[in-house]
This record gives structure tokens, sequence and C-alpha cells, in this order.
């Protein structure tokens, strides 16, 4: 890999630390600190996340079909992001909140839609694949920086002070980024999504599906995970401490399911990992120690990430030739899924007085995701194979 590629890479690490571990996942830690500051219930908190989430749906939409400099609009995306995330810190009002989220949203949908198609396309095209799940590594540094940061900024400056101290570090960031993005220049692709055959591949549907379900198994546990461990009294001081594992888990996640992917099947690659992420969402049900917490955590951050970044490879490999349309697509539908998410979730646990009837539901949702993604290969297959059997 030569010095310009690295800076590429580096640069693309940046922007998904400002919009998904920062922008997007530091509203996780900080949650409990708002709730306990301005007292709003679990319901309300939910709503406020699935704000952010209706955004990133309307982000990863729009970036799917945008036409125009895919660089330009990704930068406008990153400015829009970062004052987002500091004036959040400079308000109280709930109305203005749930309009920042938004902004927030639609901003991230935008930059990691753009971003995993400009950096794929380029890598692909100097024999650098293998090196894509490095990109995705910014999302578990941005949460190990937000899960650092929060208690630290709370400490002096409360949760105001704590937003605007992740704005100010978010311009920093994106600003060394855009200084490497600067000679950088998207690839251009026709318009076709085909495959090899030059037909709609067939398996995309299925495994569009099943990421998307995935989308509210994971995000119930993303949005809620440290107002779970803050709820119980016994674990409260470890609450910042498990978001911290969650992202030093997700860092190197990225790079190693990508590097299983190359080497095995890539449905039974993303099964064992949903299999993994099912045991962390469910375990905190069935035992609420500070080892299966930890282990939970561990087992959250090993695959939430690691599944999006096989996911979204594996659509790109399945219709290489209009990169940024068909990561749209997926996003958009995972999208979806994780914007109902946090509401149903929190709706529940308003209701019951906890978090394991919401955990359950996530859980049960990815075994459908398997489920889903084994059926699909065993259906499409037998597709091929009578074709076969057609032409002979």
């Amino acid at each position: 890999m030569n010095k310009q590629s690295f800076s590429y890479i580096i640069g693309g690490i940046l922007f998904l630390i400002i919009a998904m571990g920062i922008s997007r996942f530091a509203y996780t830690p900080i949650l409990p600190l708002m709730k306990d500051a301005i007292g709003f219930s679990a319901s309300t908190a939910g709503y406020l996340a699935s704000s952010n989430y209706i955004g990133y749906l309307a982000g990863a939409l729009l970036a799917g079909i945008i036409r125009g400099n895919k660089k330009h609009i990704l930068l406008w995306s990153i400015i829009i992001n970062i004052f987002s995330i500091l004036f959040m810190g400079m308000t109280d009002n709930l109305v203005i909140w749930f309009i920042l989220r938004f902004l927030a949203g639609i901003s991230s949908g935008f930059i990691f839609v753009l971003t995993s198609s400009i950096m794929l396309d380029y890598l692909a095209s100097k024999k650098l694949a293998h090196w894509s799940g490095l990109i995705y590594s910014g999302v578990g540094i941005g949460i190990v920086i937000s899960g650092l940061s929060v208690p630290l900024l709370h400490t002096f400056f409360a949760w105001k002070g704590t937003w605007i101290g992740l704005g100010l570090l978010t311009i920093l960031l994106g600003a060394i980024a855009i200084f490497l993005w600067k000679s950088l220049q998207p690839i251009k692709h026709s318009e076709r999504i085909v495959d090899n055959q030059g037909t709609l591949n067939r398996y995309l549907p299925w495994l569009i599906i099943a990421y998307g379900l995935q989308g509210f198994g994971y995000i119930v546990t993303a949005t809620f995970i440290v107002e779970i461990v803050h709820s119980i009294p016994s674990l409260q001081s470890f609450s910042s401490y498990t978001w911290v594992l969650v992202g030093i888990a997700a860092i190197p996640s990225t790079f190693l399911w990508i590097s299983i992917m190359n080497k095995h099947n890539a449905v039974y690659t993303l099964c064992f990992a949903f299999v993994l992420q099912i045991i962390g969402v469910v375990l905190p049900v069935f035992s609420q120690s500070i080892l299966s917490i930890f282990v939970a955590a561990i087992l959250f951050g090993l695959t939430f990430m690691g599944i999006t970044t096989m996911s979204t490879a594996y659509a790109r490999q399945l219709s290489p030739t209009n990169s940024h349309k068909v990561i749209g697509i997926i996003t958009s539908v995972y999208a979806f899924f994780q914007m109902i998410g946090p509401t149903i979730g929190g709706s529940l646990a308003s209701y019951t007085g906890n978090f394991k009837l919401a955990l359950l539901l996530a859980g049960g949702l990815e075994v459908m995701s398997i489920i889903i993604l084994l059926t699909g290969k065993w259906y499409t297959s037998r597709q091929k194979q009578a074709a076969l059997i057609t032409k002979t």
C-alpha cells in the first residue's frame, strides 16, 4: 500500500469516527447523564434516538440515488454533522433536540454511504479490497473516544459541556480528514446493478432483509446498553466502561471479519457473527453480573460493525457496478429497522420496568436473520442449478 492510499484510508476512518462513533453513538453514554439532569422517560429517550435514525434512513436513501459530485456532498454532510453535535450542548429544549438529532442522522447517512462507496471503489480499483475493513474501524475508535471522553468532560462541564467538547474535537478531526482527501476523486460507474452474468443478483434481497432485521436487533443494545448497566445499582460505576469495551472490541473486528469472509463462505461467516451477537444481546437478560455484562459488551462490539462491514462489502461484490446505489439500498433497509428499534425497545422498557423483553425481541429478530440468510442461500443455489440444467 502506498502513502496516498494510506492517507485516504485514514481520512475515511476519521469521517466515520465523526459521523458514527461520535455523532451517532456518543448519545449512548451521554443518555443516562441527560436523563439524570433533565428527567425524561425511557420512551422519550427511545423517541429521541429514533429521530436520529429517521434522519439516517433519509440520508441513506438520498445518498443511494444522489447525482452530482459525491465528494462535495460528503464534505457538506460533515459540516452539518459537526454543528449538530455542537448545538446539542447549547439547549435543553426537547423539540430542538429532535431536530438536531434528525440532522445528525441524515448527515451520518450521507457520510456512511458515500465514504463507504468512494473508498470501496477506490480500494477495489487498486486491488486493495482486503484493506476495506480498516475504514470501518473508525466506528469502534469513535466509540472508545466518546466512551472515555464523556465521563471526563461531564465531570468538569456537565452534559452540555460534554456535547460541546465533542463538537470541538470533531472540528479538528474533520479538518484533518478533509485535508487528507483533498486529491481523492471518486470513481464513476455505470447505472446498472448486475452480477457477473448480467442479471439482477438473486441473493441481494435475502441479504438486504436479513441485514435489515439485524438493524433492529443490534440498535436496542447499542442505544440502551449504558442505560441498562446504569440502572443496576451495583454496576452503575461501570456503565461508561461498558461502552468503552464495546468500542475496543469493535476496532479490530472489521478487519478481522473481512479477513475471515475472504477465506470462507460469506453467508456462513455472517451467520457465525450473528450467533455471537445474539449471545451478546440476550446475555444481560439471564445474568447481570459484572462479568456477564462485560462479556456481552465484548461480543456485541466484536460483531456489530463486523456484520456491517461484511454485509456492505458482500453487497458490493454481488453488484459491483453501482456501489453507492447498492450500499444506499442495504443501508436504508437497515436504517428503517434501527429507526423503529429504540422506540419499541424504549416503550417496552417503560411498560415492563426493565429491558429484558426488548432484548429478547432483538435477539429473536436476529435469529430470523440467520434463517433468512440460510434459506436464501439454499433457494438461490437451487435456482442456479435449475438454470444450468435448462441450458444443458
